[in-house]
């Protein structure tokens, strides 16, 4: 699954989907939450500015969860 942001939800999404047995990758706009988002246990992380690392994952996911407003 992706998960767009790394705030309050975003922690949440990622500790479910890894409880769930999913491969769960972040994507975010800031490469500074990179770090914590593996520490929760994500196996990839997105930036969502890095126009290759979009392009590269177009169409890669069958669930996203959007934790942003």
């Amino acid at each position: 699954i992706g998960v767009v942001g790394l705030g309050g939800l975003g922690h949440m999404g990622v500790q479910w989907g890894k409880a769930f047995g999913c491969h769960v990758t972040v994507i975010s706009h800031s490469r500074d939450k990179e770090e914590m988002a593996r520490k929760l246990g994500a196996d990839a992380f997105i930036c969502s500015e890095d126009d290759k690392q979009m392009s590269a994952s177009k169409n890669t996911y069958a669930r996203t969860a959007c934790s942003q407003q």
